[in-house]
Order: structure tokens, then sequence, then C-alpha cells
């Protein structure tokens, strides 16, 4: 086989054409060069430049090329003309084998390595790591069936020169954030924010986290493609497994749970009231609860006073108005007539019977009774804000309490009691 050397050796120049030169500037390097300038180097350890001649801060570890410029958007493309199939297209193919020699087809082993793409940055002095995103070998491989495998995506921290795995992508497609074993089709560990605006529908299956762009507000969605059966629901993880504790159900039940996750001990009912220990009966629903105080005005005739502190409290449960009138008064004109009480909180409901809804009198202090008389009795009549006294007699018919207060000296007394009220 016949040689042709140009040039003294390790160094010679052969041209071709108008400007271009093939180049051996150095023992065992060659270059091609165009227009005058090298574009293309081969160094003697087999490694290729192009656009550069020197390996310093240009390539590093086991790399074959380097690839420099100093104008914007220095890198390569790759573009395909593969006309109308749809599976073909241009790519980067990593392959890596355990074995040692070119050509050796050795399998790969759970955590191996199976490529990595790394992003530098000069700090000054020299390049250093940014971020990766790197594959592995996820599993155990098996021969012509499967490559189990995993991704990772890496950053570095401020003030921190190594990178940190932040996202992670499983073999069985499972997302870890800042988690690298995730259990779940995502887990993160941390906390996560939602922001932007997004506009999805019920229809749509499974549980969406949104923020609505007409509103502004967070929204969580239990979705159900078709339809609106769905319920959302909350278990918390304990001693003895995880257990439910809370659902909403598609027509707004709340439903609050024990710790066996199956006795329901409070329900907040879709037509408003709160039913306890499983009962769902809207009839039995604790619907209403309210406390305050009101003004009792003492009826009879038209009294004045110099001093008048009456005052009532209430508390409202469901139907049920159990109130308290305390009385203090100072007299200057008596009444006159029946003694009433008006101005009760809320309207009466009608009881069997048709004699209103007894009531009780406490303590009186310096009241105007009739000598025969042996008890009071006030009681709320039907439908109304109203409370009459009525009295026994010991050898009279019984009647209603006539204005029992003189028009001298304080006056005090209390009743108390409880009654049903129309709504």
């Amino acid at each position: 086989m016949a040689n042709l050397q140009v040039g003294v050796a390790g160094n010679g120049t052969v041209t071709v054409g108008a400007g271009a030169s093939v180049h051996s500037p150095a023992s065992n390097t060659l270059t091609l060069g165009t227009n005058g300038d090298e574009r293309l180097r081969i160094t003697s350890g087999g490694k290729l430049l192009l656009g550069t001649t020197t390996e310093t801060n240009n390539i590093r570890l086991g790399n074959k090329l380097g690839i420099v410029g100093t104008a914007a958007y220095t890198g390569m493309s790759i573009s395909q003309y593969a006309g109308t199939s749809a599976g073909e297209k241009p790519m980067i193919d990593f392959n890596r084998s355990r074995g040692a020699a070119d050509g050796t087809m050795t399998a790969v082993a759970d955590d191996d390595g199976l490529g990595e793409i790394i992003f530098r940055g000069s700090d000054g002095t020299d390049f250093n790591d940014g971020a990766a995103i790197r594959a592995w070998v996820d599993g155990t491989p098996s021969d012509g069936t499967d490559m189990p495998s995993r991704l990772t995506f890496h950053t570095s921290a401020d003030g921190n020169t190594s990178l940190h795995e932040r996202l992670r992508i499983t073999s069985a497609g499972l997302v870890g954030i800042n988690e690298d074993t995730p259990t779940t089709t995502l887990n993160v560990a941390g906390g996560f924010h939602i922001s932007g605006s997004i506009d999805q529908t019920k229809t749509q299956d499974g549980l969406l986290f949104q923020r609505n762009s007409s509103s502004g507000n967070c929204q969580i969605i239990a979705g159900r493609a078709g339809g609106n059966y769905t319920a959302l629901e909350h278990y918390v993880a304990g001693a003895s497994g995880v257990t439910l504790r809370h659902s909403i159900d598609y027509q707004s039940n709340h439903k609050w749970f024990g710790s066996n996750g199956s006795s329901e001990l409070l329900r907040l009912q879709m037509g408003g009231g709160i039913s306890f220990n499983g009962d769902s009966a809207a009839a039995n629903a604790l619907d209403d609860y309210e406390e305050g105080t009101f003004t009792p005005v003492l009826g009879g005739g038209s009294p004045t006073y110099s001093t008048n502190n009456t005052t009532g409290y209430y508390v409202k449960i469901g139907r049920m108005v159990h109130i308290t009138i305390q009385i203090a008064i100072v007299v200057t004109a008596a009444g006159s007539g029946n003694f009433s009480i008006t101005g009760l909180p809320f309207t009466s409901g009608t009881v069997s019977g048709g004699h209103g809804q007894a009531l009780s009198v406490g303590p009186m202090y310096d009241w105007d009774y009739p000598s025969n008389m042996i008890q009071l009795g006030p009681r709320v009549n039907d439908n109304t804000t109203l409370i009459y006294v009525w009295a026994n007699f010991d050898s009279a018919a019984d009647a209603y309490l006539t204005w029992p207060f003189g028009s001298s000296g304080t006056h005090y007394g209390s009743i108390a009691g409880t009654y049903v009220s129309a709504s």
C-alpha cells in the first residue's frame, strides 16, 4: 500500500479547490479549513473540535465532540424530510451497554445511568453545573422485552455547587417533586401554589385544582364526565390505617365520621340544618340557633315610669325559644286593665289545647296581688308575641291578672320559660 506524505513529519497542508485546506498543525493532529480559517480539528486523542483549536474549557470527561462559537445561538440543528410517515422524526439517540469493547452487548442493571443532558455556566473562572436531565435504569431489564427507566431533573441552588434532584418520573409513571420515592401519580414534598386563571367544567373526570378567571377564587372540583354524581372525600391516616373523616356529596350534604371511618357523627344537610349520629331526616335537623336580647313592653292601660330597666334574654334552638324576662321598674302612673307583656323576639306557633304555652314566674317584689290569689300562670298566646298572666283564685273564677304595680316604689320580678315559635 502506497503512502502520500505532504510536508515534514507532523506538519503539512493540502489545498483543496479555492480556499479549502487540509492541514496538520502538529503531530497526529488534523484540521479542515475554509477561507483561510480553521473550521474543524481532530486532535491526537481522536476528539473533534468544531469552531475552536483547544480542548481547554470546551470539552471534558470522555466527550468526543466540542462545538464552540462566539455568535448568538451557537449549537446544532437536526432537520428531517421524511415524507408523510407520521412515526419518523429527527432524534438524538443515547445508548448504554455494560460491555467494555465496541459492539459488546452486556445488560445494564438497576440504577445504571442511560444518558444525561447537562447545562453549565461560567462563574468567571471555569464552567460549573447548573441543571441537568438524566435517565436511569429503574428496575431489572429483560432481554428483548423491557428496559424500565426513570427521568430525573436537577438544579443547583444559589450558593451551592452541587446538582440536586427536583423532579422524578419513575418507570411506573409516578411523579415526585422534591420526592425521590413517589408512591402515587403525583407526590409533592412541600406546598404548591396555584396561580393564573383556568376555567374547566364539572363534567371532567377527576379532582381539579384551579383559579377561576372571573371570580379570582381558588377552586377544588370533584368532577365526573357525563354527570354530577360524585363526592369529595377527606381521609386521614392513623394507627388503624387510612379512614374516612369527611365527605361532600353532589347534593351538598356534608358528613363527618368517627375514628372507624363509617359511623356518621354529624351531617350538614343539603336543605339546611344539622343532624347527628346518622339521622338523615330533614324533620329532625337542627336548622336554627340564635341568641340575644329583646325589649319587653309591660302592658295594661298607659303606665308611666321614672325608671324602666326591664330586659329580655332569649336563646332559640330550632323552633324552641327560651326566654328570661327581668322586670325592674319605678312606676309614676299606674296602668289599668289586664296585665300583659309584649315584644317577644319570635311569633309563637299554635299548640294543641288552645290555652297557650305556659311559662314560669320567679320571685316577685312589691306586686299588688288580689288577697285570694293562689297561683300565677303566665302563658304565650298562640300566633302572637304576647304574654298574658293567668291568675288562679281561692273562691272566685280564674281570670287574667290585672295591672299589679302601684304608683310608688320599685317593683321587681322575673318570668322565664320556653315556647314554640311559628317557624
